[in-house]
């Protein structure tokens, strides 16, 4: 993305293309939240894959308690 400047508008340098800027502002805002839900979606993939881990630990440590003489 370009920099703006202050002074541009009063004719010292290009003019300021608002609807180019805008456009340009609305894919950055799509792609930071389809990100953002991507994340979002694999963070709770990876929570539930956890909570199995553990589940899969404590059924495996009971059943090596219940098995010592």
């Amino acid at each position: 993305m370009g920099n703006l400047c202050f002074g541009m508008s009063l004719g010292l340098g290009p003019k300021l293309d608002l609807d180019a800027v805008a456009a340009e502002n609305q894919a950055f805002i799509k792609t930071r939240t389809s990100l953002r839900q991507l994340y979002e979606a694999q963070l709770k993939d990876l929570t539930r894959a956890v909570e199995q881990m553990r589940v899969q630990r404590v059924r495996k440590l009971k059943v090596n308690i219940c098995k010592k003489p």
